[in-house]
């Protein structure tokens, strides 16, 4: 594993090469995949629809489908099964189950949950509704099996202004661009729109670019719904314009842990989940600190970093030249 931090700062400084740290042989990791128990619930109800039905399927064999699904590579297509889910070849190579306790299954848990009709021959109505009660918590009001009609307007302008074969990458910008929209903040707005602008210059027709980048600002914009703060920093065009595949993979992997876990946070604060800020009182919000520290607890787990480590990268990321957090 690779000390992210160094890999920003060397990446910015050096643009084209980085100079990577090797975490401790030794050290066990303790990330918990946090999209393992959604997509068991997913699969497990999609399981239950099918009984009675001519593609009746138990639990186990859709989760054998699933795994084969993501290790395949059509002999016509460009790209594997797995890159349209934002990991690399090695990494796919090394998933042996589905629930497997690897950093980046969290991007696979969510692509297969908000992309399953590709995988099994069901009635998009059984994805509707099991992907509806998986996003009941979160106040989600996104629902890919059932877009508005002002989404698959956007859909289809994504679909032509977009380099990228993958309807799955198209169906994701139309999500985040609309979360844009939504940010009360002028300024915050302003800022994830300008990052956003600069990855996806990056995007072209790579998929795996395309999806962890559409994570790293999804992310972002998370956090600042459940706190009110921003998720992000303004970024340096640089690190967007140079750093590589695999830099923005794992930094994509930290993102969307850092924003489980500060989720969760602000909701236990808060007293349980809420769907607007706005309806916390001040006392109950997150403040940057308990942000902080949480983005701390996530280098922890994510990339091995010890406690001075992470405070440390936290410290050094918040800051010019290249200010990612």
């Amino acid at each position: 594993m690779l000390k992210l931090s160094s890999i920003l700062l060397a990446t910015f400084m050096l643009a084209s090469c980085q100079s990577f740290h090797s975490v401790k042989p030794n050290q066990k990791r303790y990330i918990a995949n946090i999209g393992s128990g959604a997509l068991k619930g997913f699969i497990d109800d999609i399981a239950r629809q099918t009984q009675g039905t001519a593609n009746r399927m138990s639990a186990a064999q859709i989760e054998k489908k699933v795994l084969a699904y993501i290790k395949k590579k059509e002999s016509s297509a460009a790209y594997g099964n797995w890159q349209k889910m934002g990991i690399l070849d090695d990494q796919a190579k090394n998933i042996d189950n589905l629930y497997d306790d690897l950093p980046y299954m969290n991007k696979v848990h969510k692509w297969v949950t908000q992309n399953i009709t590709d995988i099994l021959p069901i009635n998009p109505s059984m994805a509707e509704s099991a992907y509806k009660a998986i996003v009941q918590r979160s106040g989600s009001g996104f629902n890919p099996y059932k877009l508005t009609q002002k989404q698959l307007q956007q859909l289809t302008t994504a679909r032509a202004s977009s380099t990228s074969p993958f309807e799955s990458s198209h169906i994701r910008e139309v999500f985040v661009k609309g979360e844009m929209r939504t940010i009360a903040s002028a300024e915050t707005r302003a800022l994830y729109q300008q990052n956003y602008k600069l990855y996806k210059a990056r995007v072209k027709n790579d998929p795996v670019l395309a999806t962890n980048i559409h994570e790293t600002i999804e992310s972002a914009m998370n956090i600042t719904k459940r706190t009110g703060h921003k998720g992000m920093g303004k970024g340096c065009k640089t690190f967007q314009e140079k750093a590589s595949v695999e830099v923005l993979e794992m930094k994509a992997n930290l993102d969307i842990y850092r924003a489980k876990i500060i989720e969760e946070k602000a909701f236990a604060k808060a007293g349980g989940p809420f769907d607007n800020i706005d309806d916390v009182a001040s006392a109950k919000r997150l403040t940057t600190q308990e942000v902080d520290d949480a983005t701390e607890e996530a280098f922890r787990k994510v990339l091995n970093y010890t406690d001075d480590e992470a405070r440390l990268a936290v410290q050094r990321l918040k800051k010019a030249p290249c200010q990612v957090y």
